[in-house]
């Protein structure tokens, strides 16, 4: 059982105010849905959440982000957090080549 299968099946109420979370925060307003994918997967970098960077990874370029948007979010990231943002963007580099794993290191 997953760590969210035993949240929806302990404590209902917390997953489903999580999930309605998710969807009133990721939808087009000041900042479009592209742009908070890519906050989102600098904070998974940032704070070393494998699922979160390679799921909000995904729903950026799905949004419409660029292999070159990621990347300088990634930049971004690397100025705020250091060398830490080099290994946790492995997931990003996976998540863009369709899941292979790359070289380490940028």
């Amino acid at each position: 059982m997953s760590c969210v299968d035993l949240l929806k099946e302990k404590q209902p109420k917390v997953a489903e105010a999580f999930r309605n979370l998710m969807e009133v925060t990721f939808v087009d307003g000041a900042l479009s849905i592209k742009i908070k994918e890519l906050i989102a997967m600098s904070v998974g970098l940032a704070v070393n959440c494998p699922e979160c960077v390679k799921g909000h990874t995904r729903r950026a370029i799905k949004a419409g982000a660029t292999e070159q948007e990621v990347i300088e979010a990634i930049a971004a990231t690397l100025s705020c957090l250091g060398c830490p943002t080099f290994p946790r963007s492995e997931l990003v580099f996976e998540v863009l080549k369709g899941g292979k794993t790359l070289r380490k290191g940028l």
